[in-house]
């Protein structure tokens, strides 16, 4: 779980892109994105007004649309089929980009519950269910749906909940589930939905992206690839109130993810895309000194992957380890190449040779704070803190050294 306001920042890519190799290829295929957006916006406008005349539960229309939906560069597999119960009229799923209601649509027909605060047109356009008469109360909602579910000798698609609200990036948690989809006095059926693309490394979503940019996204790349799971269905205990219920099925479905189930809203996420407030200010400071700790003592570790492991470490210790154990591949910056070696670096010292050797710093992963703790001798006390640096330094480029066997350039 979550134990501070900078967690939540993990929940979100920040940033489109990252800065590497993969950039050049990116600016080379730029000419063919672009008609490929031409093209299947052509298409999926072709493939909307199909949807329009066809049935949901069409057997036709979900294999036409699976192979449609693969010229679109949307790649769909599924499993867990064998747990797919009728009896649920509600399925839940988490969220990670605005094409998860398209992409499962080709695997299995549902209707997306509108919501209050959507877009008019982009629920027209995904054909979206609306209930309660154009009533804006809650409960008429809700009893529109008890109504559709309950309907005798009535076999509709299953509707479909979004309950954390917003997107995020599906690596690190999950948003608290809002509670319309446990309040129906029906057994829901979660599914969870990984997403990735693994050419470009394109994020799928953004904070603040505006949905049409995901969109025009999705259909520049090349492909990405949406992953379905369908859990066993759960029923209301009991006794249970419906966001003990929510609380229930969003920590099942974060274990078959293999993230947490955090305490954050779509509230908290809407306060940090504004930009104000102590939860980015803290968010931005907290990563960048971590990222800090980590580049001074790795400095020919690229900055984008050590942003990747402590995002998901969460510690300074354990992905340094990771990056001097080799676990972690990664392409070292150039100007690696021209560090000097240790014995080098300490021969160039102003009044080395009056220095006493550096016992070999160690790191502590009991540490949580992610710190470097040293030893605590008088006769390492005297020394300055650029000192200590060095020496961790020396002691963290042997290792790795040691470890892949890399050889260092010595300047002329």
């Amino acid at each position: 779980m979550p134990s501070n306001s900078s967690d939540i920042a993990l929940l979100f890519h920040r940033y489109r892109l990252l800065i590497n190799w993969r950039l050049f290829f990116l600016f080379l295929y730029s000419p063919l994105g672009i008609l490929l957006i031409l093209l299947r916006l052509s298409l999926a406008f072709q493939l909307f007004l199909f949807s329009c005349f066809v049935p949901k539960q069409c057997p036709i229309k979900r294999r036409l649309f699976k192979l449609t939906y693969n010229v679109l560069g949307i790649s769909v597999s599924a499993k867990g089929k064998e747990n797919r119960d009728s009896k649920a009229k509600i399925l839940v799923s988490n969220h990670v980009s605005v094409m998860d209601h398209c992409a499962l649509e080709s695997v299995l027909a549902s209707y997306e519950v509108e919501n209050l605060d959507s877009n008019s047109t982009f629920t027209w356009f995904w054909r979206c269910k609306k209930f309660g008469n154009n009533s804006i109360k809650v409960e008429d909602i809700l009893d529109g749906i008890r109504e559709y579910c309950n309907r005798p000798g009535f076999f509709p698609p299953p509707l479909l909940f979004f309950p954390e609200g917003h997107t995020t990036n599906g690596s690190y948690g999950l948003l608290s589930f809002s509670q319309e989809a446990f309040q129906v006095d029906q057994p829901v059926q979660p599914i969870v939905v990984r997403a990735e693309r693994p050419f470009f490394s394109v994020a799928i979503s953004l904070l603040d992206s505006w949905w049409l940019t995901d969109l025009l996204w999705a259909l520049f790349v090349p492909i990405t690839f949406y992953h379905f799971e369908t859990l066993e269905i759960m029923y209301p205990v009991s006794g249970e109130t419906p966001q003990d219920f929510a609380k229930r099925t969003q920590t099942a479905m974060a274990k078959a993810l293999g993230i947490c189930a955090t305490d954050y809203t779509a509230k908290d996420k809407e306060t940090l895309q504004k930009g104000g407030g102590e939860n980015r200010t803290s968010s931005d400071s907290f990563d960048s000194e971590l990222v800090h700790q980590v580049k001074e003592v790795l400095p020919h570790v690229p900055t984008e992957a050590i942003q990747r492991d402590l995002a998901r470490t969460h510690s300074v210790d354990l992905t340094i380890s990771n990056f001097l154990e080799g676990t972690i591949e990664f392409i070292p910056e150039r100007n690696y190449s021209k560090l000097p070696p240790p014995e080098e670096e300490k021969n160039h010292t102003p009044h080395s040779s009056k220095r006493k050797k550096l016992p070999s710093p160690s790191l502590s992963p009991s540490n949580s704070g992610g710190g470097v703790s040293f030893s605590k001798s008088a006769q390492d006390r005297h020394l300055s803190f650029q000192e200590r640096k060095k020496a961790f330094l020396e002691d963290a480029r042997r290792k790795y050294i040691e470890k892949r066997s890399i050889q260092l350039e010595t300047p002329a």
